[in-house]
């Protein structure tokens, strides 16, 4: 039984993130006690790395499935002058896809600046 509902939930995983670990590059950012700006190069891996991000700030797969525009399978060149809003947990997320850049607005209610840096410095690079 338990062989069966792993398979589910590996193919359910597929369908956001490959298992393999990829890094973002970050153009730019900024923080303040409750809000932090991220800027990423805008490219095909990107859904996969943002999703493997919002996995780990805690966003469950039945939640995910409401963000169809998570899903890696769309092509990110589609996605343009676009915002998106996701809540959950104690996060408020705005991402805006651009021509050429993802901007990630990260929103908190308490200050969680080193949980979320480190986070994001596990998945990017500068």
């Amino acid at each position: 039984m338990e062989n069966l509902n792993t398979k589910k939930k590996v193919k359910e995983q597929g369908r956001f993130y490959k298992n393999k670990m990829e890094k973002l590059k970050i153009l730019s950012v900024r923080k303040s006690e409750k809000k932090q700006h991220y800027v990423f190069s805008k490219e095909q891996k990107s859904l996969s790395v943002i999703n493997q991000i919002l996995n780990e700030f805690g966003l469950k797969d039945y939640e995910r499935n409401c963000y169809d525009f998570l899903d890696v399978k769309n092509k990110i060149e589609e996605y343009n002058d676009e915002l998106y809003e996701l809540e959950f947990g104690e996060f408020l997320i705005d991402m805006i896809f651009g021509d050429k850049k993802i901007f990630l607005i990260i929103n908190t209610k308490l200050d969680k600046q080193i949980e979320i840096t480190k986070i994001i410095n596990k998945h990017t690079i500068m």
